[in-house]
């Protein structure tokens, strides 16, 4: 696995660009992981979350750096897998992503390599049933000599995946997080409806 494990000074906390955060992993940045199809050995990474709920994704964030502080008109490849039984991704789900956008977060590693915010709005909401899946996210930028890395906090282990395969990486959780809103369950929207039809027949009934 190449690494560019690094200590970071950070001003303030990363910010969502949505206010609805459907999930949230964040916390102090201690490594970055290459997620870059330029690599003379291509590899992507991913980690694993949770839909607590039935979820309509929008949008999705995370952070990156690039080597020596290059910084190309890059693009992504971003997917979310289904997992299987052993955790792994088994295949992916339709996305219908928009345009990436990349921000500059005033912030630096040790060394001094800048750090982006990325975020990406999906053209159409992806619904997502209650369990567990991956998000795979992997710079392919056409020609780039630049190295992408994500930038990682503590936590369990990440995935990684290269030529067709996924493979359990080292310690640390990929920084990200996912914007939308959470579904209204059949029988919750059903008893809400209900009850403004039954209210709005009081209103009637009641003597001017």
């Amino acid at each position: 696995m190449k690494f560019i494990p690094f200590l970071l000074a950070l001003s303030g906390a990363w910010q969502p660009l949505h206010a609805a955060t459907l999930y949230s992993q964040l916390g102090a940045i201690n490594n970055g992981w290459y997620s870059d199809a330029s690599l003379p050995s291509p590899q992507a990474l991913g980690d694993t979350f949770q839909a607590t709920a039935s979820w309509r994704v929008q949008s999705f964030g995370w952070r990156g750096v690039y080597t020596d502080n290059a910084l190309p008109a890059d693009s992504f490849a971003v997917n979310v897998w289904a997992t299987g039984g052993d955790g792994l991704p088994t295949f992916t789900l339709a996305l219908d992503p928009g345009a990436v956008t990349r921000t500059s977060t005033g912030t630096v590693t040790s060394w001094g390599w800048n750090i982006y915010e990325y975020s990406l709005a999906l053209n159409q909401p992806l619904l997502l049933n209650p369990g567990n899946y991956v998000l795979e996210v992997q710079d392919n930028t056409p020609g780039s000599t630049a190295n992408w890395a994500w930038l990682t906090a503590g936590g369990p282990r990440f995935l990684y995946h290269r030529e067709g395969t996924w493979y359990a990486g080292d310690f640390g959780d990929p920084q990200f997080s996912i914007q939308g809103e959470v579904v209204p369950e059949p029988g919750v929207a059903g008893l809400v409806t209900l009850a403004g039809a039954a209210a709005l027949r009081r209103r009637r009934r009641t003597p001017q």
